[in-house]
């Protein structure tokens, strides 16, 4: 009886690699469609990068107002598109708080009604202008009138004063001649002449010599 030998494995020694064979390519001359002689090559796509004709197209914000900073964290891909800028145009705003109509109209009301006030008192300070220039006229008036009557009363007492001396003077005058032809006048009381003699009831009125005074 015939008995087969089998050789001893290593137990270290690891098994023997099977490789599967390799697929079949694809031979460009045996496929439908594609030209002889020409082979396909697959195209790299370059990185998506930002439309800056879009960018440059868009409108940007009104002067004096500044897009909000982006969020702290958020930081863009290199590739990725910007976010699209804010509409600040007026389809593309928020419509006004239902208070800010009333406000516009509440200032412009405010401002009519100071403008009102100051008409009122523009008015009234030339109201008391013109009573205060009145009432200068009518004083003026008034002093003018009493100076013209205290005017009036100096000359006349300067008249009367002229004729008074003029007066003493004719009566001094007169005295003296009738002293020259010795007819004696009285004066006034205190003046130092005596009075005229009287005659007693029945008889004739004398002169100062003793003499009948006759008609």
């Amino acid at each position: 009886m015939s008995t087969f030998s089998q050789p001893i494995q290593d137990p270290n020694q690891l098994p023997p690699l099977t490789m599967a064979p390799p697929a079949a390519q694809s031979d460009p001359t045996t496929q439908p469609g594609a030209s002889p002689g020409r082979t396909t090559r697959k195209r790299k796509t370059p990185p998506t990068e930002p439309d800056t004709t879009s960018m440059e197209h868009q409108p940007g914000p009104p002067p004096g107002v500044f897009p909000p900073p982006p969020h702290h964290g958020m930081i863009l891909p290199p590739g990725m598109p910007y976010p699209p800028p804010y509409d600040f145009s007026p389809s593309g705003m928020p419509p006004p708080p239902p208070g800010s109509d009333g406000g516009s109209g509440g200032r412009a009301l405010s401002t009519s009604k100071r403008a009102e006030q100051n008409r009122k008192a523009q008015r009234a300070f030339r109201e008391r202008r013109d009573q205060h220039v009145k009432a200068l006229e009518s004083r003026s008036q008034l002093l003018d009138a009493a100076l013209a009557s205290a005017d009036e009363a100096n000359r006349r007492w300067e008249e009367c004063r002229s004729i008074v001396e003029n007066l003493r003077m004719e009566n001094t005058q007169l005295r003296v001649a009738l002293a020259a032809h010795g007819v004696s006048i009285p004066g006034p009381p205190g003046s130092g002449f005596p009075p005229p003699p009287t005659a007693p009831p029945g008889e004739e009125p004398k002169d100062a010599e003793g003499n009948d005074k006759k008609d």
